[in-house]
C-alpha cells in the first residue's frame, strides 16, 4: 500500500472508490491555486519578520517549510472537495 498525505492520500481513496483519476492538467491547476497564495502570503509574512539582510535561502526554507504542510493537510483536501465535480465529472450514459 502506498503512503502519502494531502492530494496523494485523498486521490488514493478516491481512486479506490471511483477507479478514476483526474487529468494531470486539472490536478496541476488545482495544486497551483493552493500553492500560489500560500507562497505569496508566507513570503509577505517573512519579509516583515526577517531582517532585510537575511539570506534568501533562509526565507525560501522558512516559506517552503510552512507551505508544504499547509498545502498537504489544510488546503489540498479543501480544494479537492471544492473542485470534486470538475475533477471527477459524473460519467454520461
Amino acid at each position: 500500500m502506498r503512503g502519502g498525505a494531502g492530494f496523494d492520500l485523498r486521490l488514493g481513496r478516491l481512486r479506490r472508490r471511483r477507479q478514476r483519476v483526474p487529468p494531470r492538467a486539472k490536478m496541476t491547476l488545482v495544486s497551483w491555486l493552493g500553492i500560489f497564495p500560500l507562497v505569496y502570503l508566507y513570503a509577505e509574512l517573512f519579509n516583515r519578520i526577517l531582517p532585510s539582510g537575511a539570506p534568501g535561502i533562509l526565507k525560501v526554507f522558512a516559506i517552503t517549510a510552512l507551505v508544504v504542510p499547509t498545502m498537504s493537510y489544510v488546503v489540498a483536501p479543501r480544494l479537492t472537495r471544492l473542485f470534486k465535480d470538475w475533477l471527477y465529472p459524473k460519467p454520461t450514459l
